[in-house]
């Protein structure tokens, strides 16, 4: 059995559109940071009863949508990330290391979380809530808790991608070591933040800097692709 090596033309093609995919990666990071702060779920009233709820849903229905919506480009978007530093980190590792995976694997658990909360906030809106009965209109108010709740535990999957782009970074340099050991630092708050069964002071601010951490995080590696890409061209 002979193999036949690739021609001059697949391989200049190759690295033409390695940077284009490396520019589009970071955009899709830098987009992902720019929602997670700048699209929120308006402020829940104080005390819940169904005329509250219903209130709340029928005032905030456009946010709300707004939300949902916004939550699946994150999931979206953050796939395009991430495949791009997948791509990177396994090549860095001659496809033998397992790093690539594991980050992979984060990640899509955290686009899931992504969606179905997107989906919770959106769903108690889509189809109004005026003609519902009042048991009804505070079942779809506590969806939004629901999600919430699946947005703490999403934190693990966060810490896990964090911390093996992080160890991979540092060991192959597929990215910058600056970037490696803080995404190590960011992913071991997230995860041992999330560790607090016993009511201490220490956890929930690991817990906090994990979640902000990671809003930030998808920024900062946009942008290390970007510089990644323009030193491409120009070498």
């Amino acid at each position: 059995m002979t193999t036949t090596a690739p021609s001059q033309t697949a391989v200049a093609e190759a690295r033409d559109h390695g940077p284009a995919r490396g520019i589009l990666a970071a955009a899709s990071g830098i987009v992902v940071t720019l929602l997670a702060f700048g699209v929120n779920v308006p402020e829940l009233p104080d005390t819940v009863t169904a005329e509250s709820a219903r209130a709340y849903l029928v005032d905030n229905a456009g946010a709300l949508e707004v939300f949902g919506m916004s939550m699946a480009a994150s999931a979206a978007l953050l796939m395009v990330l991430l495949g791009q530093v997948r791509a990177m980190i396994a090549q860095a590792e001659n496809g033998r290391g397992f790093l690539a995976d594991v980050a992979f694997g984060g990640g899509v658990l955290t686009a899931v979380w992504l969606l179905v909360t997107g989906a919770f906030h959106a769903a108690t809106v889509f189809d109004g809530v005026d003609g519902l009965p009042a048991e009804l209109v505070t079942s779809y108010y506590g969806l939004m808790s629901v999600g919430d709740t699946l947005g703490s535990a999403s934190t693990y999957a966060k810490g896990v991608l964090m911390l093996a782009v992080g160890v991979a970074a540092i060991r192959t340099r597929a990215l910058p070591r600056w970037l490696g050991w803080l995404s190590v630092v960011l992913g071991a708050m997230a995860v041992l933040g999330g560790l607090g069964v016993v009511e201490n002071p220490v956890t929930p601010a690991l817990w906090y800097g994990g979640l902000i951490g990671f809003a930030v995080w998808p920024m900062l590696v946009g942008i290390t692709l970007i510089v990644k890409a323009i030193k491409h061209r120009r070498g």
